[in-house]
C-alpha cells in the first residue's frame, strides 16, 4: 500500500523555519502556557540566546541535549534552540521517576541539561541552563551554526523496554522533515492556534507542537491535571489526544471547540470516534515511535472509517506480510511492515535490536521498514483494520509498555519471588495489574512493593492492580492464565470494604462520583481512589463531574495530592469556603 507522493524538503529545519517568522510575524503568538505566551518575535529572540549558551558548550550534531521541563513555554524554546544548533533533543519528562530519567540521560550520553533546576541526572558535572534566564544573544560577526544533514538525529525518545530499562528511538532531521510535508494538511487556518494536551516525554508532544508551529501558527500547551476542558472548548485549529483523554471530555457542539481532532496512541472505539466525529473532522492516527510518530490515519474528510487506521501517509509505504516475510491477501491477517521517510535511525546503543525490527524493504532501493508486531487486515475499501499484536506488549494511556519491564522491576524487591503483568480491562480504557508472590507471604509486601515501582516507572507503567497470590493460575496450555487474574482484581475491588462511611455532603459527593467513574462501589472515606485502579485519565473523569456538581475549579492535582475519599471532600471544603470568604 503506497500513500500519495509529495515533494518536500529533506533539510527542513523548523528552527531556522521559526526565525523566519519571528521575521515576517513578529507579533503573532508562537506559544501560550501556564507560564505564559511568547510572540513569535521574542520566542526567536530567546531560542538564539539560549542556542548561544549550547554552542558554547560545545553542542553541535550528534550532540545529546537533555531537556528536563514541564508544559512550559520554555520547553518550547528548548527544542527549538537545541535545533538551532543542530543537537540533539532529548525530553525529560519531570513527572517520571528520576531514577528512570537517569537511566536514560545516561543512555543518551546527555552532554548539556537544559532544566529550570540543578538535577542529579548524567554524569556528574554536566552543565545545566536554566532556559527563563537572561542570556547573551550571539555576539555580532558570530558565524550561524551548521545546518544539520538530514540523517543527523534530531531527537531520541525512550520507551519501555523488555529488561525494565527504558530503550531509546532515535529520529533524524530528515524524518522529521518527511512526517511534517506528510501532515502539512492539518496545519490550523490562519488565525487559529494548535492545542497540544499531550506530554512532554511523549513523541505526540513533539506532533501537537511542530504541525502549528512549522506554518506560523501558534501552540497552546496545557496539562490534563488541571483540567482539559477549558482546552477543548477553545476554538482552535487542532487537538490530538489518546482515546481515553477524549472520552473524559464532553464534546463541544458542532462549530465550536477544536475544528479537527486527532486521536492517537490507543486503539480507537467506534463509538468514541463518532461522537467526536460529529460537526468536525476526525482522525484516527496510528504509528509506532520508530517510524516517526504517524504511519496512516482514518480521515472522516475523506470518507475514512475513523474505527479503522486507515490509510498510509503520503510517502509512506506499507507491507503486510506473513511470518515468511510474503504479502498476505486482502482480507488476510498479517504484520504490518512501515517504509518510506519516516523509518528512524534505531535503537540507541542496541544495534542488535535494531537489526532485528529495522528490516530491508523489498523494494530494493536500499530503503529499510520497520517491524511493528502489530497485526492488521486490508478491508475492501483500502483501510486497515488493527487487529492486535503478535506479542504481549499493551499500549496504556496511548503509552508503550513492555510486562516483561513492569516485572522485572518488581522482581528487584527482596522478597518477591514470581510476577506477572497482565492487561486489565476498564472504564476509561486498559490499565495494568501485577500479579506477585513473596517468599513469606508478609501483609506488608503490596505496600513495599507499590512504593517500589512508583519511584522507578513512570506513572503509565505503575500498576493499578497489586494482587498477591500462592502460585499463578495457568492455562491448559501452560501460560498464564490472565483472565483468572482479571477475575481476582474484580473480586478484589468487589469486597466489601473496611472502614468509615461517608457522613459529610461532601463525602456523599466524592463518593458517588468515584463509584460511577470506577465502575465499583466506593463506600468507605479512606478509600484511595489510585489503589482502587484509578488513574490520570479517569481522574479528569472525576474531576469534571466534581465541577459540574459543586461549581468549584477543581483539578488533578487536587486529587493526587488527596488521594482519599475523605481528603478529597476536606478539599472540597475549603475551596467552598474560599469562594464564600472571596464573594463577601
Amino acid at each position: 500500500m503506497d500513500g500519495p507522493v509529495v515533494d518536500f524538503d529533506a533539510e527542513l529545519n523548523v528552527a531556522l523555519r521559526v526565525a523566519e517568522f519571528a521575521r515576517t510575524r513578529p507579533d503573532v503568538r508562537a506559544v501560550r502556557a501556564q507560564d505564559g505566551a511568547f510572540g513569535f518575535a521574542e520566542l526567536g529572540r530567546r531560542v538564539e540566546a539560549l542556542a548561544a549558551r549550547l554552542t558554547s558548550h560545545g553542542v553541535g550534531p550528534e550532540t545529546p541535549v537533555g531537556v528536563h521541563l514541564g508544559r512550559s513555554r520554555y520547553l518550547v524554546t528548548a527544542l527549538l534552540a537545541v535545533w538551532r544548533v543542530g543537537g540533539v533533543f532529548v525530553p525529560l519528562d519531570p513527572a517520571h521517576p528520576a531514577a528512570r530519567l537517569a537511566a536514560a540521560a545516561r543512555d543518551a550520553g546527555v552532554t548539556v541539561l537544559v532544566a529550570d533546576k540543578a538535577l542529579p541526572l548524567g554524569e556528574p558535572g554536566v552543565p545545566v541552563i536554566d532556559p527563563a534566564a537572561d542570556h547573551d544573544p550571539p555576539a555580532a560577526g558570530t558565524p550561524p551554526a551548521p545546518v544539520p544533514l538530514p540523517g543527523s538525529l534530531a531527537y531520541i525518545v525512550y520507551t519501555s523496554g523488555t529488561t525494565g530499562e527504558p530503550k531509546g528511538v532515535g529520529i533524524t532531521y530528515g524524518n522529521v522533515a518527511g512526517l511534517l510535508a506528510a501532515v502539512a494538511e492539518l496545519a490550523p487556518r490562519e488565525g487559529l492556534d494548535g492545542g497540544n494536551v499531550l506530554a512532554p516525554g511523549f513523541d505526540g508532544w513533539l506532533w501537537s507542537t511542530l504541525i502549528p508551529l512549522s506554518r506560523g501558527r501558534g501552540v497552546v500547551l496545557a496539562d490534563p491535571r488541571d483540567g482539559a476542558d477549558d482546552l477543548f472548548a477553545e476554538p482552535l485549529g487542532i487537538v490530538t489526544a489518546t482515546p481515553s483523554l477524549l472520552a473524559a471530555q464532553d464534546v463541544p457542539p458542532p462549530g465550536t471547540g477544536p475544528a479537527t481532532v486527532v486521536a492517537a496512541g490507543e486503539v480507537c472505539p467506534p463509538e468514541l470516534a463518532e461522537r467526536w466525529s460529529s460537526g468536525r473532522r476526525f482522525l484516527n492516527a496510528y504509528g509506532p515511535t520508530e517510524t516517526t510518530i504517524c504511519a496512516t490515519w482514518a480521515d472522516t474528510a475523506a470518507g475514512d472509517d475513523p474505527a479503522t487506521i486507515g490509510r498510509p501517509l503520503p510517502n509512506y509505504r506499507l507491507h503486510v506480510l506473513d511470518p515468511a516475510l510474503r504479502e498476505v491477501a486482502d482480507g488476510d491477517t498479517g504484520e504490518l511492515f512501515i517504509a518510506g521517510p519516516g523509518v528512524g535511525r534505531g535503537y540507541r546503543g542496541r544495534p542488535g535490536l535494531t537489526a532485528t525490527r529495522f528490516l530491508p524493504a523489498p523494494s530494493g532501493d536500499g530503503g529499510r521498514m520497520y517491524r511493528t508486531g502489530d497485526l492488521v487486515r486490508r478491508r475492501p475499501d483500502g483501510c486497515l483494520e488493527f487487529m492486535g499484536r503478535s506479542d504481549q506488549q499493551l499500549k496504556i494511556r496511548g503509552f508503550r509498555v513492555e510486562p516483561a519491564g513492569v516485572e522485572a522491576a518488581a522482581l528487584a524487591v527482596p522478597g518477591v519471588v514470581s510476577a506477572a503483568a497482565f492487561p486489565v480491562p476498564g472504564p476509561a480504557g486498559v490499565t495494568l495489574g501485577l500479579a506477585f508472590m513473596t517468599a513469606s507471604g508478609e501483609e506488608s509486601a503490596a505496600e513495599t512493593l507499590r512504593t517500589h515501582l512508583g519511584s522507578v516507572l513512570p506513572d503509565h507503567m505503575a500498576p493499578t492492580h497489586l494482587v498477591p497470590i500462592d502460585e499463578l493460575p495457568l492455562t491448559p496450555a501452560g501460560k498464564v492464565d490472565e483472565a483468572a487474574l482479571v477475575e481476582l482484581c474484580e473480586a478484589e475491588a468487589s469486597g466489601p470494604g473496611k472502614g468509615t462511611a461517608p457522613a459529610t455532603p461532601s463525602e456523599v459527593l466524592v463518593a458517588k462520583v468515584w463509584s460511577t467513574a470506577l465502575e465499583q462501589p466506593v463506600d468507605i472515606v479512606e478509600a484511595d481512589f489510585f489503589e482502587l485502579g484509578g488513574h490520570s485519565l479517569l481522574a479528569t473523569r472525576v474531576v469534571s463531574a466534581l465541577r459540574a456538581e459543586t461549581g468549584l475549579r477543581v483539578t488533578m492535582r487536587h486529587l493526587f495530592a488527596q488521594r482519599t475519599v475523605a481528603s478529597v471532600a476536606r478539599q472540597l471544603d475549603q475551596l467552598a469556603e474560599i469562594r464564600r470568604a472571596s464573594s463577601a
